[in-house]
């Protein structure tokens, strides 16, 4: 083999380690694609969106994928928002899922993460720290402390573990590997079919799902694909 064609063929150190990196499918085929392959394990990545667009949706697909294939889980839940019902009817197997409450305390639920993290075990950790409509929002409430990312991109790092943590807004900076931007844009409806009944007539149709957009922000890939969330 020529000295041209040798040195075409080695890769650079830090692409043969991405290669390696495991990853986690979402379960969305086309958000998959742009994340070669899901969200990275020993990483944090931020699902961030306004309420209603598709993060918490897309985070219980994850979840669901992985307690299917036997992977414990667990969710940090800032604002006491989790829902075990919904969860369920999403796929998610409830026994291999941790559930930690922190009552709307951000340091608690940032200390949790950090503890669960370094215990290890888990193949998703999950910190919900959106807060919900309702919840007013003091200053800061909105948003984990900042100095909570340098130490949790520590406890993560080289683990089996991916870091996932929904917010208003990205706001890990650097310690995260993915930033992923949610945003709805529809709403899907299958119109009742017409039997020339005026009771029919006037009936809505049927709610189908939603199309949301996911944007990556931050990573290896950059672009945005539309999800369909079915009902």
């Amino acid at each position: 083999m020529r000295q041209g064609a040798l040195s075409q063929a080695v890769k650079p150190a830090s692409e043969l380690l991405e290669e390696r990196v495991e990853r986690l499918p979402t379960g969305l085929e086309t958000l998959d694609d742009l994340l070669a392959g899901g969200f990275p394990k020993g990483k944090i990545s931020e699902v961030a969106g306004a309420p209603s667009s598709g993060r918490t949706s897309l985070v219980f697909s994850t979840l669901a994928r992985a307690t299917f294939a036997g992977e414990m889980v667990a969710y940090i839940d800032t604002f006491n928002v989790f829902d075990p019902l919904s969860a369920a009817q999403s796929g998610i197997s409830l026994p291999r899922l941790l559930w930690v409450r922190c009552n709307g305390s951000q340091e608690r639920a940032a200390a949790a993460a950090d503890v669960i993290a370094r215990a290890g075990g888990f193949g998703i950790l999950v910190w919900d720290a959106a807060p919900p409509d309702e919840q007013p929002r003091q200053t800061g409430a909105e948003k984990p402390p900042s100095h909570a990312w340098f130490r949790l991109k520590q406890a993560v790092e080289g683990s089996k573990s991916a870091l996932l943590v929904l917010s208003l807004k990205p706001s890990a900076g650097s310690a995260a590997s993915v930033a992923l931007m949610m945003n709805r844009t529809k709403a899907v409806w299958v119109p009742e079919q017409n039997t020339g009944n005026r009771e029919t007539l006037r009936r809505p149709g049927l709610f189908k799902g939603l199309v949301f957009e996911a944007e990556i922000q931050r990573g290896k890939s950059h672009g945005r694909v539309r999800v369909h969330s079915r009902f």
